[in-house]
């Protein structure tokens, strides 16, 4: 046998190995770059499914807020017609029995012995704990003292 026929046949050998070991390195390259794309396609597909979801949600809860403020808006509507209507229930003016009883818990608070005491719009005096009169400030019990001279005499008073 010839050596060069050999050697050609070696070199031919040589070369086919390597072209197919080339081939297999472009063919796997092409294979994991058609994965990515595929997961890439997938990973968008669904992210934009979300993002729909996501806006539809968005637009129900817009939509429920506009529906919570209109009512809102139209609530505060009836309520303003009915007092601009009304022109007694604007007016907040207590009546005698209510404003009797609103002087009697001042006077209580301030220490009275008992509203009937005070019957006559007065607030009574406390002394201190030295015997001298509270200087307006707050009483032995740590309350507030609230002058008589500035409580209103009735409801008929301005205030």
């Amino acid at each position: 046998m010839n050596p060069y026929i050999l050697l050609a046949g070696g070199v031919v050998y040589a070369a086919s190995c390597t072209g197919a070991y080339f081939y297999g390195q472009h063919a796997e390259k092409n294979a994991v770059e058609a994965g990515q794309k595929a997961a890439l396609v997938e990973a968008a597909s669904e992210a934009r499914a979300n993002a729909e979801i996501d806006y539809s949600v968005q637009q129900e809860l817009a939509l429920e807020k506009q529906k919570h403020e209109l009512l809102a808006q139209q609530k505060t509507r009836t309520v303003y017609k009915t007092v601009t209507a009304d022109k007694g229930a604007a007016d907040c003016r207590l009546n005698d029995q209510s404003y009797s009883v609103l002087l009697d818990s001042i006077r209580a608070a301030n220490g009275a012995s008992s509203p009937a005491s005070a019957s006559d719009g007065a607030v009574p005096a406390s002394n201190g704990a030295n015997g001298l009169q509270p200087s307006g400030g707050s009483d032995s019990a740590g309350r507030n003292s609230v002058d008589s001279e500035h409580l209103p005499t009735g409801p008929s008073s301005s205030r």
